[in-house]
């Protein structure tokens, strides 16, 4: 049975919609057009005014980490309350990624057919993920936050940011 999200987890519209918020204030700080942003980043334009509207709720982490890096800040903080400036020995968020999800499944004691059935993904894209052949959209990466009892933030963050294995809630500053 797929977890069922606590009143304080963020839902995945609520996701889309800070991504949105996040990637419209720090364009208007560097005082940049959609299509700056778009050659900046080396994405389309249509993908950024999507991402700003809300209305991209299948966009993938490579997107979500392309535009970070062209805005200048870490990937994970994105898609939370305030975007942390980017620091270049930061690692990419598709590299932390899979290691997070490996660790955290173990410290559960939880099989990637356990995580399945907790974040309802399926075990083919877990394992894919786990592999690094997978690039998942942010509804997979918010489910298996879900499944795993943390934070898409600290799903993506680098360990030593983060307690990335504790409970919802409980970090490290």
């Amino acid at each position: 049975m797929p977890h069922q999200p606590e009143a304080s987890e963020p839902t995945l519209e609520a996701l889309v919609q800070t991504l949105a918020a996040n990637v419209r204030k720090l364009r208007a700080r560097a005082n940049w057009s959609t299509r700056a942003l778009a050659q900046h980043c080396r994405l389309d334009r249509l993908t950024i005014q999507r991402i700003e509207n809300g209305a991209f709720p299948g966009v993938s982490l490579a997107t979500i980490e392309t535009l970070a890096r062209g805005l200048g800040v870490r990937t994970a903080t994105l898609l939370g309350r305030r975007p942390v400036a980017l620091k270049p020995t930061d690692r990419w968020a598709a590299e932390v990624l899979p290691e997070n999800v490996v660790r955290m499944r173990e410290k559960r004691k939880l099989t990637q057919e356990a995580l399945s059935q907790a974040a309802d993904v399926p075990r083919s894209v877990i394992a894919a993920i786990e592999g690094r052949s997978r690039n998942p959209a942010l509804a997979t990466v918010a489910r298996l936050a879900l499944g795993l009892d943390t934070t898409v933030e600290r799903l993506l963050s680098e360990s030593k940011e983060r307690d990335a294995g504790s409970p919802r809630g409980e970090h490290r500053q």
